[in-house]
Formats: C-alpha cells, structure tokens, sequence
C-alpha cells in the first residue's frame, strides 16, 4: 500500500496492490477534502525518552476498492467516503500503553432530512498528557472534549461518555455512546 501526499499538493492519495496465492485487493482512493483536525501532543519527560506529536484530520474520498476484481468499495463525487487521516511521529518507549480509537460515518439520510457527517476520536493513556486528541467532527466542525468514561458492559458492548463532574472546560460538547461490536 502507499501512502503518499506530493509536496504542494493538498490531497492524499491511497494506492493499494496486495496479491496473495488466492486473492487480490486493489484500490485507488484521493482526498477530495480536508477537514480541520486535533492535534494531540504527549510529554513524558521523567526518563527524557518519550514524545510524540499526532494529528488527525477527518478526509474525504474518492475512488475504489477491489477484492478479486469486485469492487467493494466506490466512492464517487456524489458519494464520498469518510476516513481518518493519522499523521504523526513518536520517539518513545519500548512499551507504551493506551487505548485509541476512531471512526468516521454519515447518518442515514432520511426522506427529507439532511444527511449528517460524524467522526470521533478518543485516546486515553496510563501517563498524563499535556493534551488529550478526545474530540468530535459534526459536518467539517471539530469539537473538543473532556475526558471520556468508557465503560465496558459486555464483551461486546462499550459505553462512552463525556466526564461530566468539576473541572470540565468543554461542557457544551457532549457525548454519550454505546458501539456494539460483533464477532465471528
């Protein structure tokens, strides 16, 4: 797969070409827009060996993906898909812990209703962070958030929610979760 964002250009381009004995995935998608990103930075100086710089940019797509010469995927100017662009670096630890997660979807777009773009990312790390990278995309606007509680209800089934107690500098912005995975 390469990854690459030519220098003076504002798109990224994804080509993929991955051929196995028995299958084969190809795919070429281009960002058609960038949408405004959070930055996280993490400073872990007690040993002056950790930090790391990220930032996360919700993108839009065009192009397509193939499994075998079917397209599973197609994205077209009508139909934009939605993903996460990760860019970062990190001089670190040989073992760092954290949960990270991210995803980036459309509402349904019921009869008459306006179709809505959503994107999410959490991080959470057993060390304090002199920023966290919590924050919600609603329609090409970032919203910062406190801290998340994440709760698991099952072992398929998590709660995530915004902290609501003192302290809290994003009060209006609020989120309040349940993914339920499924397994096979």
């Amino acid at each position: 797969m390469k990854f690459v964002k030519p220098e003076g250009d504002e798109h990224i381009k994804i080509e993929v070409n991955s051929v196995t004995d028995t299958h084969s995935i190809t795919g070429n998608l281009t960002s058609v827009k960038l949408i405004e990103g959070i930055t996280q930075v993490e400073d872990q100086t007690k040993d002056g060996q950790f930090h790391s710089f990220s930032t996360k940019y919700q993108v839009e797509f065009v192009g397509d993906l193939k499994v075998n010469g079917t397209t599973i995927m197609s994205c077209t100017k009508n139909s934009t898909c939605l993903g996460l662009h990760d860019n970062g670096r990190s001089i670190g630890k040989y073992i760092n812990t954290w949960v990270w997660g991210t995803a980036a979807f459309r509402t349904k777009s019921k009869k008459n209703k306006k179709q809505h773009k959503l994107g999410i990312n959490i991080s959470l790390s057993q060390e304090p962070q002199t920023a966290s990278g919590d924050a919600l995309w609603i329609d090409d606007k970032l919203y910062k958030l406190d801290a998340l509680v994440i709760t698991k209800q099952s072992p398929t089934e998590w709660h995530i929610q915004t902290y609501k107690g003192k302290g809290a500098k994003y009060p209006n912005n609020k989120v309040d979760v349940t993914f339920r995975g499924k397994f096979k």
